[in-house]
C-alpha cells in the first residue's frame, strides 16, 4: 500500500471556491494509472447518501478493505492510499482537480475543434466535463469529451425565456458513460 499526501491545490476550483473550504467535503472520485486504468474506489461516496435505497453498494468501507488496484482516500490527512503493484512511482497517477475542462458561458459565434478533455472532479459530483451555457452558435467538431467524474458534455439552456442556445455536435466521440 502508498500513501500520497495532495497539497491544498487539489482541493481549490475557480468555479467552485468554497467547495473544498471544509475537509469532511473533500473527495477524489476517479483515479487514473497510465492515462487510462481506472482504480476502484474504496468506501462509500462522500456525498451521496446511499443508505436508503442501496444503489450502489460501496466495495470495501475503509483503509483496512483496500485491494489490488483500487484506492482510499483519507479526507482528514488529504492523504491518498493506492494499493497496486509494482511501487506507484514508476506509474503516472491522475486524479481530477478541476469541475469543467471546457465552460462556455454567454458566448456566440464560437467553433471548438479537435480539442481533447479528460477527467475532472465535480465538487457536486453531478456536473459535466464540458458544457455551454446561454450561448448561441456554439459548434463542436471532433472533439473527446473522456473519463468525466458524471457525464462528459452538457448544455444548459433558460428555461422561463425562449432558449438562446443552439449549437451543433459534429463528429464527436462517444463515451459509454453517455452524452
Amino acid at each position: 500500500m502508498w500513501k500520497i499526501i495532495l497539497g491544498e491545490e487539489f482541493f481549490r476550483d475557480p468555479h467552485y471556491p468554497d467547495a473544498y473550504a471544509e475537509a469532511s467535503r473533500r473527495h477524489l472520485s476517479q483515479v487514473f494509472v497510465n492515462d487510462r486504468q481506472p482504480l476502484q474506489l474504496i468506501g462509500p461516496s462522500p456525498l451521496y447518501d446511499n443508505s436508503e435505497y442501496t444503489i450502489l453498494e460501496p466495495v470495501g468501507m475503509q483503509l483496512s478493505d483496500l485491494l489490488d488496484n483500487s484506492f482510499f482516500f483519507d479526507f482528514a490527512e488529504q492523504a491518498l492510499y493506492v494499493k497496486m503493484a509494482p511501487e506507484p512511482g514508476w506509474f503516472s497517477i491522475e486524479v481530477g482537480v478541476r469541475a469543467f475542462a471546457l465552460r462556455i458561458v454567454n458566448a456566440h459565434d464560437v467553433v471548438i475543434r479537435g480539442l481533447k478533455c479528460r477527467h475532472n472532479r465535480h465538487a457536486a459530483m453531478q456536473g459535466s466535463l464540458a458544457h455551454i451555457i446561454a450561448s448561441e452558435r456554439i459548434t463542436v467538431e471532433n472533439c473527446k469529451f473522456e473519463l468525466a467524474d458524471f457525464r462528459p458534455f452538457d448544455n444548459q439552456v433558460e428555461k422561463l425565456r425562449r432558449p438562446r442556445l443552439r449549437y451543433v455536435l459534429e463528429r464527436q466521440h462517444r463515451p459509454r458513460n453517455g452524452v
